[in-house]
């Protein structure tokens, strides 16, 4: 996700110099950090590639992504502590992640929290883009999606560090615990109050599922939130959105219709059932259709919420980017999808 433009936290060389100097205060090594691109797409962290070169024997030269947690996106403010724990103890495994170089939430440094990450080779599809390769029956990346994911949830996350992340959460409360999340950016953020959501509320409380485990919940699982190479998932990228959770609300965020191409693929990559299949013998857990219809209906609340706070940003002038605007304009579909999801729960 993107955010507001550089100059809004520092001047490109300014950020390029106290970057070198953090660099370099944490590896004792003099070091040089050379901004080179602004990745597009998003509306919440700024993404950028760069170089450093460190004063070294070889003279070490290592291509890295930066990503700035900007007071103007999306989901501000912003703290690199849950996404950095999470990923430093997932780098290695089964799951494929950048590694974490340097992460901090000192706003004295270029004016918000933010992370270095090794640069992955690999390129970004969108769910339309994947489904031209599931048309052409090459399974590969569906397969790894979805047995990524499975990966995911079986990560056993009680035996590492994670303070940053909420261990109040329990099977009981998890789907409650997120719902009051989004509920709070809803009423923080709704311009005129809207039946339909305020139904959605009650409905999701109502009918609050028990999570079959307390897992690692990516929180934006999808095609676009990963990198492929040859074949091969090689990152999956965006934890921003990462807690702990019910492993079907992953399941159903990917499964919504925004994502799905014209065939009915989760993600341009596979159909539901056999999604839901492959899913369950990776897991070793079975899928509950009605906890996944849940968490889709859960998810496109999300979405609302987090649509209605952009659009807030920029009515109140909290946000100089105008692509949140747009954001307004796909509420009217988003409410539709919610209701067909509650209604076919029935």
């Amino acid at each position: 996700m993107r955010g507001a433009s550089t100059e809004s936290v520092a001047g490109k060389a300014r950020m390029e110099q106290r970057l070198g100097e953090f660099i370099e205060a944490r590896t004792g090594v003099r070091s040089r950090l050379q901004l080179w691109r602004r990745f597009t797409g998003g509306f919440s962290w700024s993404t950028y590639g760069a170089t450093i070169t460190q004063d070294t024997p070889t003279g070490k030269v290592q291509d890295v992504v930066v990503r700035i947690g900007e007071p103007t996106g999306l989901l501000a403010p912003y703290s690199t502590a849950p996404e950095s724990q999470v990923l430093r103890s997932l780098h290695g495994g089964a799951v494929p992640v950048p590694a974490v170089l340097f992460a901090s939430d000192d706003t004295e440094v270029v004016g918000a929290p933010f992370m270095v990450q090794e640069r992955v080779r690999g390129v970004v599809r969108t769910p339309w883009e994947q489904a031209r390769g599931a048309e052409s029956g090459d399974n590969t990346i569906a397969a790894q999606f979805v047995d990524t994911l499975a990966a995911l949830h079986r990560f056993d996350w009680t035996q590492k560090e994670l303070p940053a992340l909420d261990h109040a959460t329990t099977e009981g409360n998890a789907a409650l615990r997120q719902l009051a999340r989004w509920q709070a950016m809803l009423e923080a953020n709704e311009l005129r109050r809207l039946p339909l959501l305020h139904y959605a509320l009650h409905w999701l409380r109502e009918n609050a599922p028990v999570a079959p485990a307390v897992t690692l919940v990516h929180g934006d699982y999808r095609s676009g939130n990963f990198l492929e190479d040859e074949g091969r998932i090689t990152a999956i990228l965006d934890w921003e959105l990462v807690h702990l959770g019910d492993p079907h609300e992953d399941l159903g965020w990917a499964c919504m219709r925004m994502f799905l191409d014209g065939d009915k693929r989760v993600c341009g990559l596979m159909p539901r059932d056999a999604l839901y299949d492959r899913y369950a013998a990776a897991a070793g857990r079975t899928v509950n259709r009605e906890s996944v219809r849940y968490y889709e209906a859960l998810s496109l609340f999300k979405v609302i919420a987090m649509n209605m706070s952009g659009a807030r940003r920029i009515e109140s002038g909290r946000s100089p980017d105008l692509r949140m605007t747009s954001l307004a304009f796909g509420l009217p579909q988003l409410m539709r999808d919610l209701l067909d999801v509650m209604e076919r729960a029935r």
